[in-house]
Formats: C-alpha cells, structure tokens, sequence
C-alpha cells in the first residue's frame, strides 16, 4: 500500500508507519520474552524458597533431636556419677566391713594359738 510516506520524503520527526508498527511489534515480543522470563524467575524463587523451608524444618527438627540427645545425655551422666557414688559408698562399707571381719578372725585365731600353747603344757 503506497500511503503519503511512501510517495514523499519524510520531514525531520516522523517516521515510516511501517518501521513504527515493526518497531512495536518488536517490543511486544520483547516484553512477552520478559514476562515469561518473570514468569520462569518468579517459578525459581518459589521453588527455592519451597527447599529453604523444607530445609529450615529438617534443621529444627534435628536442633530438637540434638537438644533431646544433649538432655538424655545429661541425666545419662548425671545418674552413672550417683551410680558411681553409691557404689563406691558401698564398696568403701563392704571393705570396712570386710577389715572388721578380718581383726576379728586375726583375733580369733591369736585366742586359739594362745589355747593352742595352753593345751600342749
């Protein structure tokens, strides 16, 4: 179609109908490129931000395991010390004992030397 810009020559300011409508069309496709690139980008970010939250979970959940672990550990150690404690109480009484005993039958066995020499006079 031959229109005036066609047929004169175009003055200082205005440009051929045709390399405008070209021009636009060109920059609708560049801002329909854009869109989906948002669209793609804003996909990623979800997705990234879906990961981040699942992976704050897991952290909570194994700070808490940690934590529960650290707790149990604790009253692990807690109750062998007082374990401990006891018996070595029990051991320190079981030997006093046992020392006793031992006078005891020392003793014993000095009264039956000494009836023993007795006896053979």
């Amino acid at each position: 179609s031959s229109g005036i810009n066609a047929e004169w020559p175009l003055r200082p300011g205005e440009s051929n109908v045709k390399e405008t409508n070209q021009k636009i069309t060109d920059l609708n496709k560049q801002l329909v490129d854009e869109r989906e690139q948002n669209v793609n980008l804003q996909m990623n970010i979800d997705d990234l931000n879906s990961q981040i939250s699942t992976l704050q979970n897991e952290n909570s959940k194994k700070t808490e395991d940690i934590n529960r672990i650290e707790k149990e550990y604790e009253a692990e150690m807690l109750n062998m010390s007082a374990n401990y404690k006891d018996q070595k109480a029990l051991n320190c009484e079981e030997l006093g004992q046992l020392t006793s005993n031992v006078e005891d039958l020392n003793s014993e066995i000095k009264d039956l030397e000494r009836d023993n020499m007795y006896l053979r006079e």
